[in-house]
């Protein structure tokens, strides 16, 4: 695998102009790393969706639906994952995409490789103490 540097990174916000720590997370990693130049796409909020021209792709979480779309961005996302797709299946210097949550969920539902369900919320409170996973942990005191 032959790699250039540095490595260009997009990195697509998802958070639909909602404030999140994951951006910010995510840019305080690569800033660790001479070898990274990155650019964040507002997808959602400003229908921002960079081309071919990056070596990793950072598609982050998001709040709401990852089923429902609004705002006119979803075409273009959906068609830069494909041409990612096309671009994989014919080149040797692979793109690479990493998705987060919401993210995960709209690939997984795009390319029809599982089903979306509304998960339990297993937050930690105190009625959840009484979870088979949280029974013998002794976290903290729920009083």
């Amino acid at each position: 695998m032959r790699i250039n540097y540095p490595v260009r990174m997009a990195i697509l916000d998802m958070n639909n102009n909602s404030e999140n720590m994951g951006i910010a997370s995510i840019k305080r990693i690569a800033d660790r790393f001479a070898i990274i130049d990155y650019e964040v796409f507002d997808v959602r909020h400003k229908k921002e969706v960079p081309g071919l021209d990056f070596d990793i792709y950072i598609s982050s979480g998001g709040p709401g639906d990852p089923l429902e779309f609004e705002g006119g961005w979803e075409e273009e996302y959906f068609g830069l994952m494909d041409r990612i797709w096309e671009h994989n299946s014919s080149n040797e210097i692979k793109k690479y995409v990493f998705f987060v949550c919401h993210s995960f969920q709209m690939i997984c539902n795009h390319l029809g490789i599982g089903k979306i369900n509304l998960r339990e919320k297993n937050h930690l409170v105190s009625s959840r103490l009484t979870k088979p996973m949280l029974v013998k942990v002794n976290l903290c005191s729920w009083s």
